[in-house]
Order: structure tokens, then C-alpha cells, then sequence
């Protein structure tokens, strides 16, 4: 499947302050609105005081990569997902599976390149760099990523479900 997307993508933000409200309220109601899988809140209730007076209420991810070992599941636009499939099987690193939107990671240190390939994708117009979250990768890095950095044995069996690595692209 050929992707609908040209790498890299352009990418412009654009920061809009609202008058204060409570941040979440606004992010109960943009969850209500659009599902709670589509918005996020980041609150700053300490440190230095300019970043203590911020909170960050978004939605809408473009791209989701959730990995568990080295099973790749992605989700987000369809054109994005192909694209970075597209560009990673040829690099070498991704394997296609026979579930919809997975693959497999030819090794577990794959994914630090793998994250290369979705990072560059995108090409970034920010308004006042510097100055706060505009757009990027949000998500975790659980204790099983240490495998993708190091070789560890394993003395613990994984019996669960949550991935390693959960990551979305806002």
C-alpha cells in the first residue's frame, strides 16, 4: 500500500491563549466530546514559576506506536501509519505481521531508529520555539525498554499485556 503522505510532512502550530478556566474541566470536556483516548493534560504544579502557571490540555493524535518487545502495533491517520511502515520495512527494521497495522521489530534496539524514521517524518513550524510543548512524541518508556538498550537476561517471565513502549504524536 502505497502511503497518501511524502516525507516529511509539514507541520505548523499555533498557540491560542484562552481566557483561565480549569484545565480539567477543559480536558473532562474534550474528552466527553471526542473520547478520553483523544485528549491528554499536562500540569506543571511546581518548579520554577513561569512553568508552574502552565497546564497543556490537547487532542487529536496523528500517530500512535505501541510496542511491546518487539511487536509494533500503530495507529493514528492511515496516510502516516503507511508511511512510516513504508519507511522502516525499508531501512530494514519492521517486519509486516498478519494483524492489521502490526509488525515486528527485527531486534529490540530497532526501536531507537524506528522513532528516528516517525520524528522524521514531520517538519516543524514553531511559532516561539522554545517556550512551550507545540507538538511531538507523548506517551511512556515502562521498565521493559531497558531491553532495547542494553542486552539483560530475563529472570522475570512478561505475562501481561501493557506495552513496553507507548507513544503518541501529537
Amino acid at each position: 500500500m502505497k502511503s497518501v503522505f511524502a516525507a516529511p510532512v509539514h507541520v505548523r502550530t499555533e498557540v491560542h491563549s484562552l481566557p483561565y478556566g480549569d484545565p480539567l474541566k477543559y480536558f473532562l470536556s474534550l474528552g466527553n466530546l471526542l473520547g478520553q483516548n483523544e485528549v491528554y493534560i499536562v500540569e506543571s504544579l511546581s518548579g520554577q514559576l513561569d512553568d508552574a502557571r502552565r497546564s497543556y490540555v490537547g487532542f487529536g493524535p496523528l500517530l500512535t506506536l505501541r510496542i511491546k518487545r518487539e511487536h509494533v502495533h500503530l495507529e493514528g491517520r492511515e496516510g502516516l501509519c503507511v508511511c512510516l511502515a513504508n519507511l522502516a520495512q525499508e531501512a530494514g527494521l519492521l517486519v509486516k505481521t498478519e494483524e492489521p497495522n502490526s509488525f515486528r521489530l527485527v531486534n529490540r534496539k530497532a526501536l531507537w531508529d524506528l522513532l528516528r524514521i516517525a520524528e522524521s517524518i514531520f517538519m516543524l513550524v514553531v511559532p516561539h520555539p522554545g517556550k512551550a510543548f507545540h507538538f511531538g512524541f507523548f506517551g511512556y518508556f515502562g521498565y521493559d525498554a531497558a531491553w532495547a538498550i542494553e542486552d539483560l537476561p530475563v529472570n522475570i517471565p512478561d505475562i501481561g499485556s501493557i506495552p513496553d513502549v507507548s507513544l503518541s504524536i501529537y
